[in-house]
């Protein structure tokens, strides 16, 4: 700050002359890293948590229930934030990326147990409060296992050589588990309040195809999926 507060006064100082003042070195590329990752975070999260937001209104309808399938995310953000300050102390170029990628694969959890809350719920309306413990009973344990093979898998960038990558693993998995633990306690207790009075919305075109067009043609599924992965490969 003192560097660019210099290069100001000189240039105010000389209106005139068509000068050209460059600052380099070890401090202002940290200082320009520094202003950059406060930014990236916000921008990337922010972009990140509109385009859920638009995702999850298409698909449940409401504002409402958007907004509270939401907000345990917004939490886990929180919480997630406090745990990287105590395990690394600080944010880079790529972990500031943490809260995007933490929003891409949390709301994942919050998603699978709406989703069964509201087909348990369009099967005995009124019901509620069991409906959401038939949500947690039958869909938790997916959701649970998701999140550990995930938390696993990314604690295995941890063990990279490259620092940054190292820390962007560590936080992701500890931080999936933050943003499940926050969505398994509050979202029972949101989606059950009084302030949520509208009807399970109907299911998406085309969703109740599925299994129809699964059990119909198995074998050429799995060719088609054997051949992309080899394509890929």
């Amino acid at each position: 700050e003192a560097a660019t507060d210099i290069r100001d006064r000189v240039l105010a100082a000389h209106p005139q002359d068509a000068l050209t003042v460059e600052l380099t070195g070890l401090p202002m590329l940290t200082a320009d890293e520094h202003r950059l990752v406060g930014r990236g975070l916000f921008e990337s999260g922010a972009a990140t948590a509109l385009g859920v937001f638009l995702m999850l209104t298409f698909a449940f309808r409401s504002l409402r229930q958007s907004v509270v399938t939401l907000v345990p995310l917004g939490v886990s953000m929180g919480i997630a934030l406090g745990v990287a300050y105590l395990v690394i102390g600080h944010l880079n170029a790529v972990t500031s990326g943490l809260f995007a990628v933490l929003l891409g694969l949390g709301i994942d959890f919050a998603v699978h147990l709406t989703a069964r809350y509201h087909e348990e719920l369009r099967s005995n309306p009124g019901a509620r409060a069991a409906a959401m413990r038939a949500a947690l009973i039958y869909a938790g344990p997916g959701i649970l296992t998701g999140a550990i093979t995930t938390s696993l898998a990314f604690l295995t960038v941890a063990s990279a050589r490259f620092t940054a990558y190292a820390e962007l693993g560590l936080l992701t998995s500890i931080g999936l588990f933050v943003v499940l633990g926050c969505t398994l306690m509050l979202l029972p207790v949101l989606a059950n309040g009084k302030w949520i009075t509208e009807a399970s919305p109907p299911r998406l075109v085309g969703v109740a195809m599925l299994p129809a067009v699964v059990r119909r043609a198995p074998r050429f599924i799995v060719m088609v999926a054997v051949l992309g992965a080899v394509a890929g490969a």
